[in-house]
């Protein structure tokens, strides 16, 4: 199916396929530096911070699997990454006993050599490690934003100070304030 190769593409560059101003579009993931910042001046009511942690699926090595263009495009394992730092940080005690050990596994049929099928594995590991999103309304300095994009976020009172996100989700809302519209946003800790 159409949706099917399209997030087999996306996978090759971990991208992200989104629909704004009436076009969809695919973005590669690449770190891009944030161009603007958002404060509390730039919130419309509380944001709401969550933690995913603690649903099994904090991840510290990973496993590939590739078409291999140096053997036909025949499907083959990339070499395998284990993060020894990650491993303590999810053992009790830091010991990095062996048996919490536990990969997260991908397959990327449109990724040809093994050094970017590992690459693609390492950042796929990071990305599921990250575990802060914020959401909020915020005003319309927002919309210089659309999904996949980097910005800073700085709250005080939640202890955040330049914390580079990136953009999920975002939507025009009805809101209170002098505009009479604001801006809802999902962001995500971004770890690239």
């Amino acid at each position: 199916s159409p949706e099917t190769v399209i997030r087999s593409v996306c996978t090759s560059m971990l991208g992200q396929v989104f629909y704004t101003a009436g076009q969809f579009n695919v973005t590669p993931h690449q770190y891009v530096t944030p161009a603007i910042t958002l404060t509390e001046e730039d919130c419309i009511g509380p944001l709401q911070i969550s933690r995913q942690a603690g649903t099994g699926a904090i991840y510290n090595g990973s496993r590939v699997t590739y078409a291999d263009a140096s053997s036909g495009y025949q499907v083959t394992d990339a070499p395998i990454f284990t993060s020894t730092a990650m491993l303590n940080e999810d053992t009790p005690g830091g010991t990095g006993d062996a048996q919490y050990r536990k990969y997260y596994d991908m397959d990327a049929p449109y990724t040809t050599s093994a050094t970017a099928a590992q690459r693609l594995g390492i950042l796929s590991l990071k990305n599921s490690r990250s575990d802060l999103q914020v959401q909020g309304t915020f005003t319309l300095k927002a919309l210089q934003l659309q999904p996949s994009d980097t910005v800073m976020i700085t709250n005080s009172r939640l202890g955040l100070s330049s914390k580079v996100m990136k953009v999920l989700t975002m939507d025009v809302i009805p809101a209170g304030n002098e505009s009479g519209l604001g801006i809802t946003m999902v962001l995500s800790e971004d770890l690239s």
